[in-house]
């Protein structure tokens, strides 16, 4: 995660907890994120003053930096918000992790226009 992203992240929800850092495996970004300024969790009503407070509960539980205190997709579909849109029929759900290895690779130019090429003639 680059630098900008975490200071805005954590301009929004506030530094992490001794806890959270915890999980930050990589020293140098775990020492990057200590080094910030201490920011305090803004207020979700304030960022977002005509969501409703059902939104914002979902929100708030959304966008937790500890994946281990985050809501589950599962949590997610279940919460009130999505109340209207769900169906009484269980989700499909995925039983194994999904492989996002073919999205490890170094963004060049040429292969960018490889892969747009592809995936456009995939469309056809």
């Amino acid at each position: 995660v680059h630098g900008d992203q975490i200071r805005k992240i954590i301009a929004i929800i506030g530094n992490p907890s001794e806890e959270d850092m915890e999980l930050i495996g990589n020293e140098q970004q775990k020492k990057y994120t200590k080094s910030l300024p201490v920011k305090k969790q803004q207020e979700w009503k304030t960022l977002y003053p005509q969501a409703s407070t059902v939104a914002l509960d979902l929100l708030s539980k959304m966008l937790v930096l500890n994946p281990t205190k985050r809501l589950t997709v599962e949590e997610c579909l279940a919460h009130p918000y999505f109340e209207e849109l769900h169906k009484k029929t269980p989700e499909p759900k995925c039983e194994k992790t999904f492989d996002w290895s073919f999205d490890y690779f170094k963004p060049t130019k040429e292969k960018l226009q490889e892969l747009i090429s592809v995936s456009y003639t995939h469309l056809r």
